[in-house]
C-alpha cells in the first residue's frame, strides 16, 4: 500500500504482484468508494482529455486494474470487464511511464488511521509530502533489463525476479507536483493505464482509466 504523509496519512493505492509471473496489479483508493472505469482514446500529441461518466461502467468495489507479463491490460470489477488493450510484453519496455495515478489533492484521498506496516508479504510505504504540494501525481516507470528510466528523481524502485522472464523487472516510481486539476470540491482519483509508446494508429493511442469519487 502507498500512503501519503501531510500532517496525517492518507491512502492513495495498492500495487500488488504475484509469485507466478511479473504481472502487475493496481488498486486506486477513493474516499466514496465509487468507482467508474472505462476505456478511451486520444490523439498522440495532446495532453489533456475530458472523461465523462454518463455510459461508464460503474462499481462500489475497488477495481483492478491488471498489467499483465504478456502485454494485455483490463481492468475488473465484480464481473464487469473493460479492456483488454495489447502493449508490448512488459520485459520489452526500456524505462518508459507504463501508468499514472493521480489524485484530485491529496487532502481528497481517504485517511488512513492504523499503525503501517513495515514487514511481511504486505507493506505499507509512507512517502512524506512538503506541504507546498497538494497536488501529485504517481508515475509507474517500467524498465526490462536494467534499473535505468527515461525521467529523473526516482522515488523508489521495485525488482521483480521472476521464473517466466530472463532479465529481472523494475518498477521506477516517481511523485510528480502538478498544478491543481479540477478544484478543491473535486474529491477524487484518476488511475490510468494501457498505452503502448511504441504502438500508435494513426496519431491515436487507447488507454483504459478508474475514476474514483
Amino acid at each position: 500500500h502507498f500512503i501519503i504523509e501531510l500532517g496525517e496519512l492518507y491512502s492513495l493505492c495498492k500495487i500488488g504482484f504475484l509469485s507466478s509471473d511479473s504481472s502487475i496489479y493496481i488498486f486506486p483508493y477513493s474516499i466514496n468508494k465509487k468507482y467508474y472505469f472505462g476505456g478511451k482514446s486520444m490523439k498522440e500529441k495532446v495532453f489533456s482529455d475530458i472523461i465523462r461518466f454518463t455510459d461508464d461502467n460503474y462499481s462500489t468495489n475497488i477495481p483492478k486494474l491488471s498489467i499483465h507479463e504478456s502485454g494485455q491490460v483490463h481492468i475488473k470489477a465484480d464481473t464487469i470487464l473493460a479492456g483488454p488493450l495489447f502493449i508490448k510484453p512488459l520485459s520489452e519496455w526500456r524505462g518508459e511511464p507504463i501508468a499514472s495515478i493521480a489524485p484530485d489533492s491529496i487532502k481528497s484521498l481517504p485517511k488512513y488511521s492504523k499503525q503501517p506496516i513495515v514487514s511481511g508479504s504486505t507493506i505499507d510505504v509512507v512517502i512524506p509530502i512538503s506541504e507546498s504540494l497538494q497536488y501529485i501525481r504517481l508515475a509507474i516507470y517500467l524498465s526490462g533489463d536494467k534499473p535505468e528510466f527515461k525521467t529523473s528523481n526516482i522515488h523508489s524502485i521495485i525488482i521483480l525476479v521472476r521464473k517466466t522472464i530472463q532479465s529481472p523487472l523494475f518498477l521506477g516510481l516517481k511523485f510528480i507536483g502538478q498544478d491543481e486539476l479540477l478544484g478543491e470540491d473535486y474529491k477524487g482519483i484518476t488511475c490510468i493505464a494501457g498505452w503502448d509508446p511504441k504502438t500508435i494508429h494513426g496519431g491515436i493511442m487507447d488507454y483504459l482509466y478508474i475514476r474514483g469519487l
